[in-house]
């Protein structure tokens, strides 16, 4: 009788011994497909963060989805969103060697996202706008206008018209020393769309707004220039 009473003496408090060495529980096991979408989405993501012309695009991806094809081969769909809110999904091929990967997309695979233009910035930290050999040239939904350290000439469907000299004209040159010129023609060239704030380009500041842009120099000169015509600040 002492010793089943003993026993189940045991039993009740839980008092037993384990002896032996502890095992960690073994690694979770992580998918070719999950290993390839977390490399798809850090390169395309560090790619656009780096590169020259889309880094100042701020893309953002927001979704990736990989599934395997055939052999090493895998496909993957990439969402891409730019700053103003557009997405658009974005074909990509992976091939897996092992622990490496190789990316493959058509090209220009991203050149829509020019379409949004540029983010715009604050007065202090105004938005960038890429310039090439001296010039950089903009537009937004009133005017389209190139520029130089020295001017900048702008094309714009002035309403009512604007004469001069008894001829239609349809943009004007502003220049940094405080005159401006009418002029008849267009600008030539593909331009970069910018959205309604400030941006920094040469040496002139600028806002674009639903009128028209508004242009400082570093020397204090500016314009605004719309459809209604110039105006010097």
């Amino acid at each position: 009788m002492k010793l089943v009473i003993t026993a189940l003496a045991v039993l009740l408090t839980g008092c037993s011994s384990i002896t032996g060495t502890p095992v960690a529980e073994p690694p979770p096991v992580i998918s070719m497909e999950e290993r390839a979408t977390n490399f798809v989405r850090s390169h395309m993501q560090q790619s656009m963060d780096t590169d020259e012309v889309f880094s100042p695009l701020k893309l953002k991806i927001t979704d990736v989805l990989v599934v395997h094809a055939h052999g090493n081969f895998y496909k993957g769909m990439v969402t891409v969103r730019t700053f103003a809110g557009t997405s658009r999904d974005i074909a990509v091929g992976i091939t897996a060697d092992g622990e490496r990967f190789i990316l493959e997309t058509e090209r220009g695979v991203l050149a829509w996202t020019l379409e949004d233009g540029y983010p715009p910035g604050s007065i202090d930290q105004p938005g960038f706008v890429p310039t090439f050999d001296g010039w950089a040239l903009i537009k937004n939904d009133i005017a389209k206008c190139s520029m130089t350290a020295d001017f900048v000439q702008c094309a714009v469907p002035f309403s009512p018209p604007v004469y001069n000299n008894g001829v239609l004209v349809n943009g004007a040159t502003l220049y940094a020393d405080g005159r401006h010129t009418w002029s008849l023609g267009s600008i030539d060239g593909d331009a970069d769309r910018i959205a309604n704030g400030f941006y920094r380009a040469l040496t002139w500041t600028f806002q674009s707004t639903s009128g028209g842009i508004e242009f400082t120099h570093d020397n204090g000169t500016s314009y605004f220039i719309g459809k209604g015509g110039v105006t010097a600040g």
